[in-house]
């Protein structure tokens, strides 16, 4: 199974959060041309105490 994990320190609601994951899989789907059923996405929330910039990190496993 292929797996793109996004770790960010945005907190978004749960229809954002599941738009976020619905978009990610299609683009991955894209990307390596396998279909959705093979694809999972995880978004993960992060908070750093001493940073208020924003961060997204992304790693897409084959």
């Amino acid at each position: 199974m292929r797996t793109l994990n996004l770790s960010t320190n945005v907190t978004v609601d749960a229809v954002v959060a599941s738009d976020i994951l619905k978009d990610s899989v299609k683009i991955v789907t894209k990307i390596i041309g396998k279909p959705e059923s093979v694809i999972s996405v995880f978004l993960f929330l992060f908070l750093f105490s001493d940073s208020l910039a924003i961060m997204c990190l992304m790693n897409l496993r084959r």
